[in-house]
């Protein structure tokens, strides 16, 4: 399956009524599309990998602590023509 727009919304829906937290991808890529995430990339705005501060501000810390709601998991995926991470 290869969801596209509303049905990229639709499946990362469904994924989390499953239990399972997405998250999304660049397109063509591994790595998390911080900006649809609105995460602030850490290691560019202090320009060194601190392994403490990236352990307490990382995107899996705070998904561990709090994860998304649906709300948020559909603001993620509308329109960043991404793909899913689980």
């Amino acid at each position: 399956m290869n969801p596209t727009g509303t049905h990229l919304v639709d499946y990362a829906l469904e994924l989390l009524s499953r239990d399972f937290v997405c998250v999304p991808l660049n397109q063509g890529g591994r790595h998390l599309n911080l900006k649809a995430m609105r995460y602030p990339p850490l290691h560019l705005q202090t320009l060194k990998k601190n392994l403490k501060e990236l352990a307490f501000s990382s995107v899996a810390f705070q998904l561990s602590q709090h994860p998304p709601d649906p709300h948020t998991i559909a603001g993620w995926f509308d329109g960043t023509g991404g793909i899913i991470g689980i």
